[in-house]
């Protein structure tokens, strides 16, 4: 049928061409003309008009005769340019997300640069709070108040953690950030009745100057774990154990030992305190030892600071080291003031990375001695140069005379040899014998092979006239 129709069309148009070519040579030679045009125009126009003819008969056949061409012609064509102008509508709101995930994008590369930013100052050692670190505890008692306990919680933790991260910024608040359904489960727990215990602890590392702090609060129940008048762990001083290196080692022992054991028992204390009776004792010993406590901010600052000082004056302690408070905070400009007015020290830390400018300042307010760490990082991950020592030794020589004890990095007694040369006035050890009683905390003589061990250390140091800290 196709073929039929196909030939019928072109011979169609073959007889109807020729007879318009005529007629329009015809009306040329009559000079006929229409709408008053010139002949040769009027004979163009029969042409045009006789072939539109051909093409509306051809046209008109198909329609009449095919099926497919009249389904094709009047159905599919405008079904399709429907569907092509659902699809353009379609495609305004794609385009539209499609500007939103650039943004995305644009924005994650500029997260992304900050990050490399942050590791940059990670590895500088500028890194003020650690993943997991406890930043605040609160008590929660389930007959108040529990949104209101919640939001001062906040607001105090959110303070103390701003004088840390950014202690410039006295205007910045609300950079603690916690998820919404943490507060929730522990709104839905505590109203449930009993005594509470919320913990507030980093969920990242924070480098100082971060504009937020990601943390994870967690909710314990409050109880007792020791009472008043509990021994938890005992030592016995003998005649023999009556110096400095003995008395050191046996505080230090009981403290860790102490520690593990209310940590077993659900404790969430990460720092000993001893009261002043403990220290007391301590002292009436052997009045040449130097005792030093050691912790964070946090816990002085709940203790709180000005009363902290006055018990461990009265103790008879000697100075205090807080690892996580740089001179530009607050609260360690109120510590210092206490401990000054109390003749008591505060210990400073003086890194590798500290530039000039910066370590002057600490020389400045410096007392007792300055804690010289021998290594970037945290402790117990690295060992120490022993040139990159001797240098660091001679410039913080140039800004002061106070002693220079040196720790990080010492892991040996011959280190400590080594370190000893620098022109330091001590060696600290400390994650070495924490590492050794860890690895022998089951074996029966561990108090004598401890001991073994420290003297190892001092042996060498006695012969350069330092000290042992441990």
């Amino acid at each position: 049928m196709a073929w039929i129709l196909i030939v019928f069309l072109i011979l169609l148009g073959g007889i109807i061409a020729p007879f318009g070519d005529l007629l329009g040579t015809k009306i040329g030679k009559a000079r006929f003309s229409i709408l008053k045009l010139r002949p040769k125009k009027t004979a163009t126009i029969i042409t045009v008009i006789t072939g539109g003819f051909i093409s509306s008969i051809s046209i008109g056949l198909l329609i009449l005769v095919s099926e497919e061409f009249r389904q094709r012609l009047f159905v599919d064509i405008p079904f399709l340019q429907k569907t092509l102008d659902e699809s353009k509508k379609a495609l305004v709101p794609l385009q539209e997300e499609r500007k939103k995930l650039e943004n995305k994008i644009f924005q994650k590369e500029k997260e992304l640069n900050q990050l490399k930013n942050n590791i940059n100052e990670f590895r500088r050692g500028n890194i003020v709070i650690k993943r997991g670190q406890t930043l605040f505890i609160a008590e929660i008692n389930s007959s108040s108040n529990i949104k209101l306990d919640l939001a001062k919680i906040y607001n105090e933790a959110d303070k103390f953690v701003r004088k840390i991260v950014i202690p410039s910024n006295e205007e910045s608040k609300n950079i603690l950030l916690w998820r919404p359904s943490d507060i929730t489960k522990i709104e839905s727990v505590a109203t449930k009745g009993g005594n509470w215990i919320l913990l507030i602890k980093s969920a990242t590392n924070v480098l100082k100057g971060d504009n937020y702090v990601f943390v994870s609060p967690d909710l314990l129940v409050n109880k007792f774990i020791v009472r008043k008048g509990d021994v938890i762990t005992s030592s016995i001083l003998g005649e023999n154990d009556l110096n400095l290196k003995s008395i050191n080692l046996k505080i230090q022992s009981l403290l860790r030992e102490t520690r593990n054991e209310i940590k077993s028992k659900g404790s969430q204390a990460n720092e000993i305190s001893t009261n002043g009776n403990f220290v007391k004792k301590i002292r009436d010993y052997n009045d040449n030892v130097g005792i030093v406590l050691m912790g964070y901010i946090a816990n002085l600052y709940k203790y709180p600071i000005r009363d902290f000082v006055q018990d461990i004056k009265k103790s008879g302690a000697d100075a205090v080291l807080v690892v996580d408070a740089p001179h530009e905070l607050k609260e360690e400009n109120e510590l210092r003031d206490a401990l000054n007015q109390n003749g008591l020290s505060l210990i400073k830390l003086a890194a590798p990375t500290t530039d000039d400018k910066r370590l002057e300042e600490i020389v400045k307010i410096s007392s007792g001695f300055i804690y010289q760490v021998n290594v970037s990082g945290v402790t117990g991950v690295k060992s120490a140069n022993e040139n990159d020592v001797t240098n660091f030794v001679k410039r913080i020589k140039k800004l002061t005379n106070i002693p220079i004890c040196s720790g990080f990095g010492i892991k040996t007694p011959d280190d400590a040899k080594k370190m000893a040369n620098s022109g330091c006035n001590g060696i600290i050890v400390g994650s070495t014998f924490v590492k050794y009683i860890q690895d022998n905390i089951n074996a029966q003589d561990l108090t004598q092979s401890f001991g073994i061990r420290v003297k190892s250390f001092s042996e060498e140091l006695d012969k350069k006239l330092h000290t042992v800290i441990g």
